[in-house]
């Protein structure tokens, strides 16, 4: 088999790759959604836990922030939009996270 053959499959599996997992943010959405938030926890988890594509992990720790909220865990979404925020600041999700944490960390405080 040619090179350029062999990088267009290795090209085309990358792609299907990403593909892939990106329905598994999706599918940790729906679940959200739909109020099964132990479960959209489950699948962020098993995608921060495997995903090394930057984007995608972002996507995650946004949606896994939102996940800790509804559960009441404001440490928890405090600490997953820090992350956010580090990890990924050029990221579109990093200015929204920083919103998130600070209405966060205020409904945090006036709960103490």
């Amino acid at each position: 088999m040619s090179r350029s053959k062999i990088l267009a499959l290795v090209a085309m599996f990358l792609a299907l790759a990403a593909v892939a997992q990106a329905a598994s943010v999706e599918e940790a959405r729906q679940l959200y959604q739909r109020g099964e938030q132990a479960a959209a926890k489950d699948v962020l988890l098993e995608i921060l836990a495997l995903e090394s594509e930057g984007a995608v992990r972002a996507e995650a720790l946004d949606l896994l922030g939102m996940v800790a909220v509804d559960a009441g865990d404001l440490e928890l979404a405090a600490s997953v939009w820090e992350k956010l925020i580090h990890d990924y600041p050029d990221s579109p999700l990093a200015a929204e996270a920083r919103t998130k944490l600070s209405l966060a960390t205020d409904l945090s405080e006036a709960q103490a």
